[in-house]
């Protein structure tokens, strides 16, 4: 028997892949798919569906046995697995004038997400603002406003990225010199 076509794969968690190499031989070779060396129970196709692929799939191992009776070939692939990224934890806020604010995200994805923070669809960059604040962390999870001004009210948006695709979450900043409306943050639905 002879395997060709299996390769390693970069599969996006949650999606689906088939591992379909081509088998030859003479007689037609009986095919077991295996896990990590595990024989996975009634796969004897030329083909296997992993359906739903999670994280915990992620460097699985796959292979594919073929035999008769004139002989046996294994063949192997690596199967990686990627995550979409995700965002949590922003919250809307309202604070005085001269405060400092720090807006906080929990950032999640395989690889590791690049991040970056947008005011009104507008790149925001570390340092002075020009209104009297300073910007710190705008390529993190974590935005800090320091000396907050009027001027730096507006929504918020996280951005972040990776091969597994791109999300963006945002939050709205309320900068008040005077009196203002209380607000409640949290909870969030669950």
């Amino acid at each position: 028997p002879a395997i060709t076509g299996l390769t390693n794969q970069t599969v996006v968690a949650g999606t689906a892949t088939v591992l379909s190499p081509i088998v030859t031989g003479t007689p037609p070779p009986n095919l077991q798919w295996r896990s990590n060396s595990i024989p996975i129970i009634g796969q004897t196709n030329s083909s296997l569906t992993l359906n739903n692929v999670q994280f915990s799939q992620n460097n699985t191992v796959y292979s594919l046995c073929a035999s008769n009776y004139v002989g046996a070939v294994t063949n192997n692939m690596t199967l990686t697995v990627i995550v979409t990224p995700g965002i949590s934890g922003l919250n809307n806020q309202a604070v005085s004038t001269g405060s400092s604010v720090t807006v906080s995200a929990t950032i999640s994805g395989v690889p590791t997400p690049t991040t970056r923070w947008q005011r009104g669809g507008t790149d925001v960059l570390d340092g002075a603002t020009g209104n009297g604040s300073t910007i710190s962390g705008s390529a993190t999870g974590t935005l800090v406003i320091n000396n907050a001004q009027p001027g730096d009210t507006g929504t918020y948006s996280l951005i972040s990225s990776n091969s597994a695709g791109i999300v963006t979450d945002s939050m709205t900043l309320t900068v008040s010199s005077g009196n203002f409306a209380p607000v409640i943050i949290g909870p969030a639905d669950q």
